[in-house]
């Protein structure tokens, strides 16, 4: 298969899904605002936000990082991987606050 199909074949599947995902998403938001009233809407609203605030915040740059690691300072696949799968274990408490900011410092031992 020739790379301008593959790639023409591949833009049209990611347009195609973005245009169904803003399709369903205006119905249900149609359906929701119907169903429950303004005031219902915005505790529905208030409901979702809260979570999605916490997971910004609770990431801390993780995907970016990965990202910058492995394309600039040339750190192994592995190496990044298993850094971010320390970030994601769970710390209850004040102790995970304080290890997460600095479990970065795991990459100055990597040469």
């Amino acid at each position: 298969m020739p790379a301008a199909s593959k790639l023409s074949k591949d833009i049209f599947g990611v347009f195609s899904a973005r245009a169904v995902w803003t399709v369903l998403g205006t119905i249900i938001g149609v359906i929701l605002a119907r169903r429950l009233g303004p005031d219902d809407r915005g505790i529905f609203a208030l409901f979702l936000l809260v979570p999605s605030t916490v997971v910004t915040f609770v990431k801390l740059g993780i995907t970016q990082a990965n990202v910058y690691f492995i394309n600039r300072e040339k750190i192994s696949s592995s190496t990044v991987a298993s850094n971010s799968s320390f970030n994601v274990t769970p710390n209850p408490g004040p102790s995970g606050t304080v290890i997460h900011p600095f479990s970065a410092c795991r990459f100055s031992s990597v040469s």
